[in-house]
């Protein structure tokens, strides 16, 4: 009975506390300007490479920290993801295939560049679940939330593709469920001038 009295009270505290935190991302999130297909993001500071490989695939080796209009690309894909998201790892399988294709398309190599953001997730976590699908793009550690918030909390997953000044071109939130119509469209965009 007196491990009762010292549980219960426990538990309603981290309900209290767990409730309250999923309250305010709630209002957060629906606080947040959502963008449009067509409209141009802020300046959006994307933080520390995530490695060498990711300097050298974006063209940007010798800079400390990447600001997304500045990535030398005419389009940018951005997947937005979380490493605890389900959908999020169902997305996977897709996005590495995106990537092949891209980078086995000697067209649109030269002119997209493949990135994610890890919207409250840290470096470790980004390593793990990285090595555990075998992704190769570069994937940004957002702790806080800050780049999510600025990218319109878009899914997770979501996918935007943006041209290098910011400007918004295609928006998608959940899971990909029509592959060969994303790579119609990507393909299609980038025939426009």
């Amino acid at each position: 009975m007196k491990r009762m009295r010292f549980v219960l009270p426990v538990m309603l505290a981290f309900l209290c506390v767990f409730m309250g935190g999923s309250v305010v991302s709630a209002q957060a999130k629906a606080k947040v300007k959502k963008m449009r297909v067509g409209e141009t993001y802020p300046e959006i500071l994307l933080g520390a490479l995530p490695g060498a490989d990711a300097g050298q695939y974006l063209g940007m080796a010798d800079v400390e920290s990447v600001v997304l209009q500045q990535i030398p690309a005419r389009l940018v894909i951005i997947d937005v993801l979380n490493v605890l998201c389900p959908d999020c790892h169902k997305n996977i399988p897709n996005l590495n295939r995106l990537y092949n294709i891209i980078q086995n398309d000697a067209d649109l190599k030269s002119d997209i560049r493949f990135i994610a953001i890890a919207a409250g997730n840290d470096e470790k976590q980004i390593r793990m679940f990285a090595d555990q699908y075998g992704i190769r793009f570069p994937i940004f550690a957002d702790p806080k939330d800050a780049v999510y918030y600025r990218l319109g909390a878009v899914g997770p997953p979501g996918l935007i593709i943006t041209e290098s000044a910011g400007t918004v071109r295609y928006l998608h939130e959940g899971v990909i469920k029509d592959f060969d119509g994303l790579l119609e469209t990507i393909r299609d965009i980038h025939r426009q001038p």
